[in-house]
Protein backbone atom coordinates (compact mmCIF):
# COMPACT_ATOMS: atom_id res chain seq x y z
CA UNK A 1 0.00 0.00 0.00
CA UNK A 2 1.48 3.47 -0.78
CA UNK A 3 2.62 5.36 1.81
CA UNK A 4 3.29 8.77 0.18
CA UNK A 5 2.66 10.95 -2.77
CA UNK A 6 5.43 9.73 -4.67
CA UNK A 7 4.32 6.15 -4.17
CA UNK A 8 1.10 7.94 -5.35
CA UNK A 9 2.50 8.56 -8.20
CA UNK A 10 3.86 5.39 -9.09
CA UNK A 11 0.70 3.21 -8.56
CA UNK A 12 -1.03 5.96 -11.08
CA UNK A 13 1.70 5.44 -13.75
CA UNK A 14 1.54 1.70 -13.13
CA UNK A 15 -2.14 2.04 -13.58
CA UNK A 16 -2.06 3.80 -16.97
CA UNK A 17 -3.99 6.58 -15.49
CA UNK A 18 -0.97 9.14 -15.84
CA UNK A 19 2.36 9.78 -16.97
CA UNK A 20 5.23 11.31 -15.51
CA UNK A 21 4.65 13.98 -18.21
CA UNK A 22 1.19 14.38 -17.79
CA UNK A 23 1.80 15.50 -13.96
CA UNK A 24 1.56 18.78 -13.42
CA UNK A 25 2.32 20.66 -10.19
CA UNK A 26 1.14 23.83 -8.50
CA UNK A 27 3.58 26.82 -8.07
CA UNK A 28 4.51 28.06 -4.66
CA UNK A 29 2.19 30.84 -5.35
CA UNK A 30 -1.00 29.17 -6.01
CA UNK A 31 -0.32 26.38 -3.16
CA UNK A 32 -0.57 29.53 -1.34
CA UNK A 33 -3.61 30.81 -2.75
CA UNK A 34 -5.36 27.36 -1.83
CA UNK A 35 -4.26 27.72 1.50
CA UNK A 36 -5.63 31.23 1.87
CA UNK A 37 -9.13 30.41 0.22
CA UNK A 38 -9.33 27.49 2.33
CA UNK A 39 -8.89 30.00 5.54
CA UNK A 40 -6.38 28.19 7.73
CA UNK A 41 -2.80 28.42 9.01
CA UNK A 42 -1.50 25.31 7.15
CA UNK A 43 -2.28 22.83 4.84
CA UNK A 44 -1.79 19.51 6.06
CA UNK A 45 1.86 18.00 4.67
CA UNK A 46 -0.15 14.97 2.41
CA UNK A 47 -1.81 17.92 0.28
CA UNK A 48 0.90 20.08 0.15
CA UNK A 49 3.03 17.08 -1.54
CA UNK A 50 -0.10 16.10 -3.90
CA UNK A 51 -0.03 19.90 -4.87
CA UNK A 52 3.57 20.41 -5.21
CA UNK A 53 3.72 17.04 -7.48
CA UNK A 54 0.01 17.23 -9.58
CA UNK A 55 -2.03 20.10 -8.35
CA UNK A 56 -3.19 21.22 -11.48
CA UNK A 57 -3.21 17.92 -13.61
CA UNK A 58 -2.54 14.43 -13.62
CA UNK A 59 -3.22 12.59 -16.66
CA UNK A 60 -6.10 10.44 -16.91
CA UNK A 61 -6.57 10.56 -13.15
CA UNK A 62 -9.62 12.10 -11.01
CA UNK A 63 -10.58 13.45 -14.69
CA UNK A 64 -14.08 14.71 -14.86
CA UNK A 65 -13.96 16.29 -11.04
CA UNK A 66 -12.78 19.59 -9.22
CA UNK A 67 -9.54 18.20 -7.42
CA UNK A 68 -7.02 20.37 -9.29
CA UNK A 69 -6.13 24.18 -9.25
CA UNK A 70 -7.49 26.52 -10.44
CA UNK A 71 -11.10 24.89 -10.49
CA UNK A 72 -11.14 24.11 -6.58
CA UNK A 73 -10.29 27.57 -5.51
CA UNK A 74 -13.28 28.98 -7.31
CA UNK A 75 -15.17 26.10 -5.86
CA UNK A 76 -14.10 25.72 -2.33
CA UNK A 77 -17.08 27.76 -0.97
CA UNK A 78 -19.86 26.35 -3.25
CA UNK A 79 -18.71 22.90 -1.92
CA UNK A 80 -19.34 24.92 1.89
CA UNK A 81 -22.59 25.77 0.90
CA UNK A 82 -23.44 22.49 -0.18
CA UNK A 83 -22.85 21.31 3.39
CA UNK A 84 -24.52 23.99 4.95
CA UNK A 85 -27.94 23.87 2.66
CA UNK A 86 -28.24 20.41 3.52
CA UNK A 87 -28.32 20.99 7.11
CA UNK A 88 -25.06 18.62 7.23
CA UNK A 89 -22.10 21.66 7.75
CA UNK A 90 -21.37 19.69 11.25
CA UNK A 91 -19.87 17.33 9.79
CA UNK A 92 -17.10 18.92 8.49
CA UNK A 93 -14.27 19.50 11.71
CA UNK A 94 -13.09 23.93 11.67
CA UNK A 95 -9.95 23.65 9.85
CA UNK A 96 -10.95 21.03 7.56
CA UNK A 97 -9.71 21.56 3.63
CA UNK A 98 -12.56 21.10 1.05
CA UNK A 99 -9.82 18.95 -1.92
CA UNK A 100 -12.56 18.38 -4.44
CA UNK A 101 -16.05 18.40 -5.44
CA UNK A 102 -17.90 16.18 -8.02
CA UNK A 103 -20.86 17.92 -10.38
CA UNK A 104 -21.86 20.04 -7.47
CA UNK A 105 -23.41 17.20 -5.77
CA UNK A 106 -20.66 15.65 -3.97
CA UNK A 107 -18.13 16.89 -1.63
CA UNK A 108 -14.63 16.02 -0.27
CA UNK A 109 -12.86 17.22 2.31
CA UNK A 110 -9.82 16.68 4.93
CA UNK A 111 -9.67 17.26 8.52
CA UNK A 112 -6.74 18.97 9.91
CA UNK A 113 -3.84 16.60 10.71
CA UNK A 114 -0.64 15.30 10.14
CA UNK A 115 0.84 14.06 7.85
CA UNK A 116 -3.24 13.85 6.58
CA UNK A 117 -6.50 14.28 8.18
CA UNK A 118 -8.97 11.64 7.41
CA UNK A 119 -10.71 12.11 4.30
CA UNK A 120 -14.55 12.37 3.94
CA UNK A 121 -16.66 12.39 1.19
CA UNK A 122 -20.29 13.48 1.37
CA UNK A 123 -23.09 13.10 -1.41
CA UNK A 124 -25.97 15.55 -1.33
CA UNK A 125 -29.23 14.99 0.45
CA UNK A 126 -27.52 12.43 2.61
CA UNK A 127 -27.32 12.99 6.50
CA UNK A 128 -23.83 11.40 7.02
CA UNK A 129 -20.92 11.41 5.52
CA UNK A 130 -20.92 8.57 2.75
CA UNK A 131 -17.56 7.76 3.07
CA UNK A 132 -14.11 8.31 4.94
CA UNK A 133 -10.67 7.34 4.78
CA UNK A 134 -7.34 7.28 6.70
CA UNK A 135 -5.75 10.14 4.68
CA UNK A 136 -5.08 11.66 1.14
CA UNK A 137 -2.89 9.00 0.41
CA UNK A 138 -5.32 6.33 0.92
CA UNK A 139 -8.29 8.59 -0.74
CA UNK A 140 -6.36 8.89 -3.51
CA UNK A 141 -5.05 4.98 -3.74
CA UNK A 142 -8.72 4.20 -3.31
CA UNK A 143 -9.68 6.31 -6.13
CA UNK A 144 -7.39 4.90 -9.01
CA UNK A 145 -7.95 1.54 -8.04
CA UNK A 146 -11.88 2.47 -8.52
CA UNK A 147 -11.27 4.51 -11.67
CA UNK A 148 -8.59 1.42 -13.15
CA UNK A 149 -11.71 -0.70 -12.06
CA UNK A 150 -14.39 1.07 -14.06
CA UNK A 151 -11.66 1.82 -17.42
CA UNK A 152 -11.37 -2.08 -17.49
CA UNK A 153 -14.67 -2.83 -17.05
CA UNK A 154 -16.47 -0.79 -19.34
CA UNK A 155 -13.13 -0.63 -21.71
CA UNK A 156 -12.90 2.52 -21.53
Amino acid sequence: MPDTVDDVVEHLVSLGLAAREDLVPCSATEIEEIRAVQRVPALPGQYVDFLRTMGRSAGRFLRGSDFFYPQLVELVEEARDLLAENDVAHLMLPGSVVVGLHQGYQVYWMEPGEPSGRVHWYDEGEESVTRSWPSLVDFLVAQADEQKRVIDTYRL
